[in-house]
Parts: C-alpha cells; structure tokens; sequence
C-alpha cells in the first residue's frame, strides 16, 4: 500500500505498480482503501497457497535476486579501479 501522491512523490506508486506487474506483490491504493477490501486482500493471501508461492517464484526469478552481491562486487571492482 504506497503513500498517495500527495504525501509522497509519487515513487511509491510506480514502485507499487511495477511490483504488481511483475507478479512480486498485490498493490492496493491507500486513498479510497476500505478495512473490508484490505481484509479480502489479506485473506486472500493467506488462503490461496498457489497465488502466495506464485508470487514466491516470481521475486525469487527476478533480476534483483542477487542485487547486494552485485552492488557488492561492482563497489570492489571501482575500488580496484582507483587503487591503480
């Protein structure tokens, strides 16, 4: 559930809504959002194995799997960089 524009600049937003489109989570507007429909989502998630392990698999598949060890190894790669 991403701020609203108004309270943020509008990243979570787009964040929320690659992640959707992805597979990676379920995103739900906070403007508007009822208690009922956050219950539905929230039951949904725990009653439906097949859509939580989907969405497992997805994130797991995704490009930013190993993000702290690439990020880790291209920061060593620039340090050896300067050192020369």
């Amino acid at each position: 559930i991403p701020l609203p524009a108004y309270a943020s600049r509008g990243d979570q937003i787009e964040n929320a809504r690659v992640f959707e489109e992805h597979g990676w989570a379920i995103a739900l507007n906070q403007e508007g959002l009822k208690s009922e429909t956050l219950f539905e989502h929230i039951e949904l998630l725990l009653k439906n194995r097949e859509l939580r392990e989907k969405m497992i698999k997805h994130q797991k598949a995704a490009y930013f799997s190993q993000a702290a060890q690439k990020i880790a190894e291209a920061l060593i790669h620039c340090l050896g960089m300067l050192r020369r």
